[in-house]
């Protein structure tokens, strides 16, 4: 995708030493239909979309980044973790780590041995000694027939929406500009 050249493009340019995708995505609005009112108190209602309904677009933003960026450049995988076997998607698609937001507001701190041990659990029953056996490793489809259809459907998060990464760019672009900007020795030249 184009859009992902330009940024990795932009990226690969400073000396940054990681980046995170893909957190949230705006823009997103919950509607209460008893009080006919925003749910989301601040800014209008308006807020970011995140956790589980970002997950497929989080695989895909980690897998077009740890691609195209320096080999120097970390990919943080971020959007719908809440099990082991998230996590275990993200680093197979490139991730260097994994952050837990939404989950962990659900259900505190406990999450975080929840899901490593779930994640060591896979590793173990697929022979793996550690995350770099299989971290960026993702196989091509298996299942594709030759016009290009699955034939095995793919899941879409817990309310049934898959979410195309149109916003991510934005959101990349906003997030390492002002990494680079709050720090001025990176700044020098610009």
């Amino acid at each position: 995708m184009p859009h992902f050249r330009k940024a990795a493009d932009i990226l690969n340019k400073y000396p940054i030493k990681y980046v995170v995708s893909t957190n949230t995505m705006g823009n997103a609005l919950i509607v209460d239909p008893e009080t006919e009112s925003a749910v989301i108190a601040p800014k209008g209602g308006f807020g970011g979309l995140a956790g589980g309904f970002i997950k497929h677009t989080a695989l895909a933003n980690v897998r077009q980044m740890s691609q195209l960026l320096r080999p120097d450049i970390d990919v943080v995988g971020v959007g719908g973790v809440s099990s082991g076997t998230d996590a275990f998607e993200l680093i197979l698609c490139g991730a260097k780590a994994v952050q837990v937001g939404t989950c962990h507001r659900v259900e505190g701190p406990e999450c975080f041995d929840r899901i490593s041990a779930e994640l060591k659990a896979i590793m173990k029953r697929k022979g793996y000694q550690s995350i770099e056996d299989f971290r960026g490793k993702l196989k091509p489809n298996q299942g594709a027939k030759k016009d290009g259809h699955v034939k095995k459907k793919v899941q879409a998060n817990q309310n049934g929406i898959v979410i195309q990464p149109l916003t991510l760019l934005v959101a990349i672009l906003v997030l390492v500009v002002g990494f680079i900007f709050s720090r001025p020795k990176l700044c020098q030249g610009l």
